[in-house]
Parts: C-alpha cells; sequence; structure tokens
C-alpha cells in the first residue's frame, strides 16, 4: 500500500494557497484598557498604538469617536471604522462608517494623521482623517506604498506645500474610491506647490473613482488635485465631483497629466478673482464624457489628447483654449469666449451663445453648428479649413459669421446666413494683411451666403 502522506500534504498545501492565513484582528476602543487589542476590553487606547503594534497581514478595527492621534504605519496592514465596539470576529460586515463615524483628528500635532512608507499594500477603508497640518500631506503622506482608499471623509487639512488631503511620492500608487475630500488646503507660494485635495509626487500614479472634490484650495497648481506629470506622474479620474475648488492657477480643480472621465465640474473658481481655467492639462492629458460648467474662469485648457462628449457651459473665461487637440461631439456654450485653437481638429460640435467669439485661432472645422456668438462666429488668424459647417446668427463689429486672415483658408460646403457686422462683412470679411506681406485669397467652394447683414453705407459686404 503506497503510503498516503504526501497526497495529504499537497492538499492541505493547495488549502493554505486558496485560503492564506489570516493576520491578527487589532481593536481600538476609547474605553479598552489598551493592554493588546486582540479584544474590545483589552482594545488599544489610539489608532497609533495599533500602528505601532500591527505585523503584515492584521487589520484594525477602530471603534466609532474622535480620536485625537496621528502615526506611521510601517507594515502591510488594514484600518477600518465604523465598528459598534462589541462586534466579534464574523460580524466584519455589520460595521456602518456613516451612522457610526470614525474620526483621526491630528489637530495640535504637527504632521500628517498618517504616514506610509515602503508598504507593499495597505487599506484605509471609513475612516474620517482630520486636522492633519504638516509640510507635504496634511491628512496622508505616502512614499513607495500602494494604498487603497474607500468610503473615507478627508476634511480640513493642511499642507505648506503639496497636498492638503493626501501626498502621494516616490514610486506610490494610490487607488481612491467612494471618498470624499473637502475644505482642504495647500497654501504655500514656493515653486513646490499645489494640490488642495491631493497632490501626486514624483513617479507615482493614482486611480481615482467616485470621488467628491469639495471647497478645496490650493495657493497654486490643482485647487483640488495636482499632478506633477513633469517628474513621471499621472492620475486617472473617473465618476467624480468637483465643486467649489479654487487655486490662484493653474487649474481650479485640477492641473497636470491626467484622463478624466464621466466626471462632473461645478462651480469652481474664485468668484472675486475669475482669472483662471478649471482644468489646466498637461502632456496628452484627456477628458471625456464630461460636463464642465459655471466656473468662474475657463473650462479646459491643453488636453493634447482629446476633448470628446463634453459640455461646456456658461463659464466666465474661455470654454477650450488648446492646440494640436481634437475636440469632437462637444458642446461649447454660453461662455465668454467659446474655443481658443491652434492647429486642431474641431468637428460634430456646437459653438453657441458665448458672449466673444465662436471660434478663434485656426485649424480643421468640420460638421459644427456656430450660432449666436457675440464677436464672430468663427474668427481664423492662421490657414484653416472650415467644411460642411451650419454659421448662422452670429454678430460682430466685422465679420459678423466668418473673418479670415487672407492667408488661403479653405470653406467648402458651409452655410453662413443670418449674421451681423456692425460694418463690413456680416458673412464673410477677409481682414487686410499687414504691409508687405503676401496676401493669399481665402478659396469658398459650394457654400450658402445668405441673409447677412452689415452697415449698408459700406460696400465691403458679404
Amino acid at each position: 500500500m503506497q503510503p498516503k502522506t504526501p497526497i495529504l500534504l499537497c492538499i492541505l498545501a493547495a488549502i493554505l494557497l486558496l485560503n492564506p492565513t489570516q493576520g491578527a484582528i487589532l481593536r481600538v476602543s476609547d474605553t479598552g484598557d489598551g493592554s493588546d487589542g486582540l479584544s474590545w476590553q483589552t482594545a488599544f487606547r489610539k489608532p497609533s498604538d495599533a500602528m505601532a503594534s500591527a505585523s503584515n497581514g492584521d487589520e484594525i478595527w477602530i471603534k466609532e469617536g474622535t480620536y485625537n492621534d496621528r502615526g506611521a504605519v510601517t507594515s502591510s496592514i488594514s484600518l477600518y471604522g465604523g465598528f459598534e465596539g462589541v462586534e466579534n470576529e464574523t460580524d466584519f460586515g455589520s460595521r456602518d462608517p456613516g451612522s457610526r463615524p470614525t474620526i483621526i483628528d491630528g489637530s495640535g500635532l504637527g504632521d500628517s494623521v498618517m504616514v506610509f512608507t515602503d508598504i507593499s499594500e495597505a487599506t484605509v477603508d471609513g475612516l474620517t482623517i482630520t486636522g492633519g497640518e504638516a509640510l507635504f500631506g496634511g491628512g496622508i503622506r505616502m512614499s513607495g506604498t500602494h494604498l487603497v482608499v474607500y468610503d473615507c471623509v478627508f476634511e480640513k487639512n493642511k499642507a505648506q506645500t503639496l497636498g492638503g488631503a493626501l501626498y502621494v511620492s516616490s514610486n506610490s500608487f494610490l487607488d481612491i474610491s467612494g471618498t470624499v475630500i473637502k475644505d482642504n488646503s495647500a497654501t504655500s507660494d514656493a515653486n513646490n506647490c499645489g494640490g488642495g485635495g491631493i497632490a501626486i509626487g514624483s513617479n507615482s500614479h493614482a486611480a481615482i473613482a467616485n470621488l467628491r472634490f469639495r471647497g478645496n484650495y490650493a495657493l497654486c497648481r490643482g485647487g483640488a488635485l495636482y499632478v506633477a506629470s513633469f517628474v513621471n506622474s499621472s492620475a486617472e479620474v473617473s465618476d467624480c465631483l468637483f465643486a467649489y475648488n479654487w487655486s490662484d492657477g493653474p487649474g481650479h480643480a485640477i492641473h497636470g497629466e491626467v484622463i478624466v472621465y464621466s466626471s462632473l465640474f461645478h462651480e469652481n473658481g474664485n468668484p472675486t478673482d475669475p482669472k483662471t481655467e478649471t482644468l489646466s492639462g498637461a502632456g496628452e492629458s484627456l477628458i471625456s464624457d464630461s460636463t464642465i460648467r459655471y466656473s468662474y474662469g475657463g473650462g479646459i485648457k491643453n488636453f493634447k489628447g482629446g476633448i470628446e462628449r463634453c459640455h461646456i457651459i456658461e463659464n466666465r473665461g474661455i470654454g477650450i483654449s488648446s492646440a494640436f487637440t481634437l475636440i469632437a461631439h462637444s458642446e461649447i456654450i454660453g461662455n465668454h469666449i467659446g474655443v481658443q485653437m491652434a492647429t486642431s481638429v474641431l468637428t460634430d460640435s456646437m459653438i453657441a451663445n458665448n458672449d466673444g467669439e465662436g471660434i478663434s485661432g485656426g485649424g480643421e472645422i468640420s460638421r459644427c453648428t456656430i450660432s449666436g456668438n457675440g464677436n464672430g462666429g468663427i474668427v481664423v488668424n492662421e490657414p484653416s479649413i472650415i467644411e460642411t459647417c451650419l454659421v448662422s446668427g452670429n454678430s460682430a463689429f466685422n465679420g459678423g459669421g466668418v473673418s479670415l486672415d487672407p492667408d488661403g483658408t479653405l470653406l467648402k460646403y458651409c452655410t453662413i446666413a443670418d449674421n451681423t457686422a456692425e460694418e463690413s462683412g456680416g458673412g464673410l470679411f477677409v481682414r487686410p494683411h499687414s504691409t508687405g506681406v503676401e496676401e493669399i485669397p481665402p478659396v469658398v467652394n459650394s457654400c450658402v451666403i445668405a441673409s447677412n447683414r452689415g452697415n449698408p453705407s459700406n460696400s465691403a459686404n458679404i
């Protein structure tokens, strides 16, 4: 008979692989005796005591309440809030951070509330982190760490330089979701500053999903989020709300290299100083399926990766300002100026009811509706192609519909109708070049130019 021991050992090894050994559960309660944290009766009195005692794989369960504390995490552990303080090992699912808030308050302690250094993976779940104040990362400062943050609140934390709520640096990865980032700030006026909510530093990356950024401020670079893309960092943002954030610039909500999906940007900026844009990109920044509205300043600037299926509505600055960009299937409506573009492609979009120019600059413009703009529908100052567009109901001093330099711009298959100029060119106006510059007349092919109005005493009306 063959011995069965090797078979049993193989089965046991397989079971262990499928069900790895769990770490210890350490508890924190303001009513514990502080001895070892292994039960609620012997719970540590402060989260920092549990952090100092924890080993890789341990969980820290924190009873509801407010703890004036800060601490360093040096092991791969998980911290959870929302406990009543009576749960046993099988009751994890009964915790409720919403109705049992667990607050770690760093007020008066003079540093980040939590510091994570060189940790392969850690989790923070169901905690409110507040009152931190540090040079970097008032709420959380992390380096060389993979951190998962879920269902948390970061409120009223401050950084002197980068990351009022969180600072991510030195080959770190932040995976954060279902969290509120509100009323945090980064206040230094030094060159190395930004990210009133979150700052992503050197060689670090973040996945940011379903967050609410509200009321964060940075003296420079990204009131809510700053990504230092010049040092190989990036962030992906999806399904987020950015509201009432502001910065002295650039980027009331975001500055840096980002990819943004399905997010809402509402009323960002400073009403008394509307001088910067809501989103200021870098590198190959891209945004899609998002709305930017009612900002005290511009909408989107320098998103070279593309702007698609976006609604840029009633912002007090330029709706879109970008070069070498594809802008597609978007609405740019009711802004101070619609689109300022250079060598860009604008297609299948509506540019309407902007106070100033609908479109200025140049590039390729196709299958667009440009209507109701107050300082000209299209004002081109570089050789461009304008194709299959409807340009109607716009007004300007000269060139209510389309105003061109004599640089060989091509218009084809367009309808230019019902536009108005106070002086010349209700529909189409070709500006004179400076003396000594060669003029190349525009090419107009298969266009309808009709029912436009200018000064009747001026013969230069089309």
